[in-house]
């Protein structure tokens, strides 16, 4: 690994002025002499505070060190800007990946280090030259397992740390029953979509990308079958209600109880839907998008259908890190089985490529949401299972979460559709949600509602029979 990207140090130094566990490590792991000029500076203020006070300036002294450090350094709109950019993003850092990184950086540093002093002490021809060099590549590999993570006991504090896990660190999907049960996408975790073709799967993403952009939530959505162009024109769609072409436009509307139980639905026609094809669709929705008041970025990729491997995304991501300072919070892949495989070996390495993308959310503290296609024998099922999973079965013990899409010809007529969550690895599943949807002005889920489990029952049995 060369030296520290710009947005590892960023994030190192905001870690250092404001957060206290992770400050912590920055003060007493990361030498000073590691960062940047700039950075360097900063640094070498906050750890005097850190030495002095044991804990990070926060937000009632950061700033106060900065003014010293102008006052010593000049260069007042550097280190302001610097600043600025650190008091905004702080708290959406991803410290777990930023301190990973770190942690292989300063390792690497040390092991590169003690070979080349080794190698000069074997050189020197010394009597105990030998000796020496050993115990300096012994003294580097003390050295780097003080900076390994032990674990954790269960004596420890943050055993406990479940108990302050909640639905919260779900990412939300804009749909009440999923997010209540907490059965968004997740860091460290692999979120699937299952449907067959052409039913929904990129609407999915779609939503669940508008609602994390609205949240905050850093995303970078990686499309294999369709152009960049079309999937920003789906995310303009969602997030501003528009359609395509001019006309009404209607949906179902639910009418749902207090305990959440379906009394009904009634025709309701949209009201303000922005239409695409007017001339003046361009500046309302550079309008619309300047009033959503969102800093967050969300960026679209495209790769070949078929070409892109494991390997290459993790390429791209890093890419993304240094060329933008872009690290995103949720990847979503559209979709996985669209990536490139071996044609001998399918099965298999399409097991092994849900296996990568797993990898990818473990290590860089991200969640990675993609989807699979039913196999031709789910055509005409009411209810679609892990039963219906095309090739490797072994997509649904990787994910940790499987929701599949289900839709009867007559209830696209109406726009509806229902949602079964097929396997959830520590949430409830097992149940379906019914939708209303208009594709038509962008929208995934209009409204929502807990389907029965006799109502379920009663679909099951229709496929069985």
């Amino acid at each position: 690994m060369s030296d520290l990207s710009g947005t590892i140090q960023e994030a190192l130094v905001s870690l250092l002025f404001f957060r206290e566990e992770e400050g912590k490590f920055v003060h007493t792991a990361v030498p000073t002499e590691t960062f940047s000029i700039y950075y360097k500076e900063l640094v070498g203020e906050a750890k005097r505070y850190w030495t002095r006070f044991k804990k990070p300036p926060g937000e009632d002294h950061s700033r106060d060190l900065v003014e010293a450090v102008i006052a010593k350094e000049g260069k007042q709109d550097i280190f302001e800007t610097i600043f600025d950019s650190m008091v905004d993003t702080h708290e959406g850092i991803n410290s777990d990946y930023v301190l990973d990184m770190v942690r292989t950086f300063l390792k690497e540093r040390s092991l590169k280090s003690a070979i080349v002093d080794a190698s000069r002490l074997l050189d020197s021809g010394l009597d105990d030259s030998v000796r020496k060099a050993e115990k300096v590549l012994l003294d580097s590999t003390k050295s780097r397992l003080e900076l390994f993570d032990p674990g954790t006991f269960l004596t420890d504090k943050k055993a406990l740390k479940f108990l302050d896990t909640d639905d919260s660190d779900a990412m939300t999907t804009g749909i009440r029953e999923l997010d209540s049960r907490g059965l968004g996408p997740r860091r460290r975790e692999l979120h699937l979509f299952l449907g067959l073709p052409k039913r929904g799967k990129t609407w999915w993403f779609i939503n669940v990308g508008k609602y994390c952009l609205t949240s905050r939530v850093k995303v970078c959505h990686v499309t294999l079958e369709m152009s960049e162009t079309r999937i920003a024109q789906r995310y303009y769609q969602a997030l501003f209600s528009a359609a395509r072409r001019s006309g009404k436009y209607s949906y179902q509307k639910l009418k749902v109880s207090k305990s959440g139980r379906l009394l009904g639905m009634k025709k309701t026609w949209l009201k303000r839907v922005l239409m695409l094809d007017d001339s003046r669709s361009r500046r309302q929705l550079v309008s619309r998008m300047k009033k959503l008041r969102t800093r967050t970025p969300l960026i679209v990729k495209q790769f070949p259908t078929g070409g892109l491997t494991i390997s290459e995304l993790k390429a791209y991501l890093d890419y993304l890190e240094l060329s933008a300072g872009f690290i995103p919070d949720l990847l979503i892949v559209d979709y996985a089985d669209l990536m490139q495989t071996s044609v001998s070996e399918y099965r298999h390495s399409i097991g092994e490529l849900y296996k990568g993308l797993r990898g990818i959310a473990v290590e860089r503290n991200i969640a990675v949401a993609t989807a699979s296609q039913i196999h031709r024998l789910g055509v005409g099922k009411s209810i679609l299972t892990e039963a219906n999973v095309a090739e490797d079965f072994s997509k649904i013990a990787t994910c940790d979460i499987a929701i599949s899409f289900n839709q009867t010809e007559a209830e696209k007529s109406l726009g509806l559709a229902r949602l079964f969550v097929v396997s959830a690895r520590n949430e409830e599943d097992r149940f379906s949600v019914l939708i209303t949807q208009s594709y038509a002005t962008g929208q995934f889920c209009l409204g929502s509602a807990k389907m029965s489990a006799s109502y379920w029952d009663m679909m099951r049995a229709e496929d069985d029979s």
